[in-house]
């Protein structure tokens, strides 16, 4: 089966412009800042990862069975965490990050460190990938857990965004937050009937 990487390219493309609009701009001055940089770190990794183990699982050789399950382990890895850091990127702008319940807050990080442990173990069990004896690509037993993870987190986020949304302060006026700064600039005078 031949690959091509058109798709991946493109993400790695948007990723970099993403990143050299975003530090032309800000500065890594708070939480929200420094997790979106985590964030998008983590995409151009996830993207090269990608790459690289469509090219690995593609090729079928036998030798290099370890390779590809070191980079597509790698590349899993690199799927739990970047679920997880949109999630907390999520919290962050809509302010909940910190929350009341201890039992909730640790809830959040069961799932991921669980997942974790089972991507680690994999490499053991091939419960969610392995590879066979003329060196192809296989999905485990518990492959589909990949998939319902990132889908529980997408749902998760979806609702933090629809109850909570991002907590900012209230626009003054009908012209935005513009016009509570400038009041002069968008005052309407009556005409004098002069042109």
């Amino acid at each position: 089966m031949e690959y091509i990487n058109c798709f991946q390219i493109t993400s790695l493309v948007l990723v970099t412009m993403i990143a050299i609009h975003y530090f032309s701009h800000k500065r890594l001055n708070n939480a929200e800042n420094r997790n979106f940089v985590c964030f998008l770190a983590f995409s151009g990794v996830y993207v090269l990862l990608d790459m690289l183990s469509a090219v690995i699982a593609g090729g079928g050789s036998s030798e290099g069975c370890r390779m590809s399950a070191l980079v597509l382990t790698l590349y899993y890895f690199c799927d739990v965490i970047l679920t997880y850091g949109l999630f907390c990127y999520i919290r962050i702008i809509t302010g909940r990050q910190k929350e009341k319940y201890k039992w909730l807050k640790t809830g959040w990080v069961v799932l991921p460190a669980a997942m974790l442990l089972a991507v680690t173990a994999n490499l053991r069990t091939g419960w969610l990938f392995y590879f066979d004896q003329e060196g192809r690509f296989i999905r485990g037993s518990f492959h589909f857990l990949l998939y319902g993870y990132v889908f529980f987190f997408m749902l998760v986020i979806v609702a933090f965004m629809l109850l909570y949304g991002k907590t900012a302060e209230k626009e003054k006026g009908p012209l935005g937050a513009g016009a509570s700064r400038h009041p002069n600039l968008y005052q309407v005078r009556p005409c004098s009937g002069q042109i």
